[in-house]
């Protein structure tokens, strides 16, 4: 009779990128099966439709398509950010798979990078899906606006139409059209998303229920699109007193700038949004991430499960 030898067990590693793959899959999956999900698409269906519809033409046509698109698409990825992420925590608690994944044993900064960026994943493939369907229809519009407009000024010029008048409106529906702007603004609500996203994880791990931290992480959002009136009242020689000004600084210091990701109404306007503003967008961004990642890892350490 022969034996074989046991296998050695596995190395630990106190990081995994193979732990961190299966547990975004596994929230990727989870977030999928969810009815927010679905309610948030017949939302966004909605509003596509009214901004398809709208009995406008020509230039402020193409200017409010984009603006109720680029809106609806803000709205879905926030609405979805908060409450999907303020929903993980206490879901994996009340059906005790947390205590399964941190026994495998999944150190717990692993745990929460792994359901932030399942969150992330979804509102990324969503945005693309929108942005594809986005970008098809504004060409499509502003293919026909400019024929219907060349063809009005047919009937009045005949065949021999200005040069300067055909340049004009080949520039016009070039700028309201889809432009790599378009896809700056996208970036921009992607970004804002995904720090709402982290301040929603960072609240529930130790907020005492999805309601508190849904109604926080709202509260945040209100307040960091306040952000310019704080600086400026903090900095404003004609403040109410040394409480008013401490409690302007740290809302600044608390709550994140989400002024820098909106760029809507620039690209509505059709205004170039430069190369280097991205880059700090997205920076900023990063640096909101890690930095809310870090104190969600450090509270959540030394929560008892």
């Amino acid at each position: 009779m022969t034996t074989t030898a046991a296998s050695p067990p596995r190395a630990w590693h106190a990081f995994s990128f193979r732990r961190l793959a299966a547990l975004t899959g596994n929230t990727l999956t989870q977030l999928i099966r969810t009815k927010i999900l679905y309610f948030l698409i017949v939302f966004f269906l909605i509003v596509t439709a009214a901004g398809f519809f709208f009995p406008t033409y020509g230039e402020q046509d193409l200017k409010l398509f984009k603006d109720v698109f680029l809106a609806g698409m803000s709205w879905f990825t926030l609405i979805f950010a908060i409450t999907a992420t303020a929903m993980l925590i206490p879901k994996d608690v009340e059906d005790r798979t947390l205590y399964t994944i941190l026994c495998k044993p999944v150190p717990r900064l692993e745990y929460l990078l792994g359901r932030l960026l399942g969150v992330l994943c979804l509102i990324g493939i969503s945005l693309a899906l929108m942005d594809g369907v986005c970008t098809a229809i504004l060409q499509l519009k502003a293919h026909l606006n400019q024929e219907t407009q060349l063809a009005a000024l047919r009937t009045v010029f005949g065949a021999k139409i200005p040069i300067d008048e055909i340049t004009r409106i080949e520039q016009l529906y070039a700028r309201q059209g889809p432009t790599w702007d378009l896809q700056t603004a996208v970036l921009g609500i992607f970004c804002q998303s995904s720090v709402m996203a982290a301040i929603s994880l960072l609240l529930s791990t130790f907020a005492s229920s999805s309601l508190f931290t849904i109604l926080s992480s709202f509260a945040v959002f209100v307040i960091g699109h306040g952000q310019s009136l704080l600086r400026e009242h903090f900095f404003s020689t004609q403040t109410l007193g040394p409480t008013s000004g401490i409690l302007s600084l740290l809302l600044s210091l608390l709550s994140p700038d989400l002024k820098q990701f909106n760029h809507i109404d620039a690209v509505v306007a059709g205004s170039h949004i430069p190369w280097q503003l991205t880059g700090e967008m997205t920076g900023l961004a990063l640096l909101y991430l890690g930095g809310y990642l870090a104190v969600s890892w450090l509270i959540f350490s030394g929560r008892e499960l």
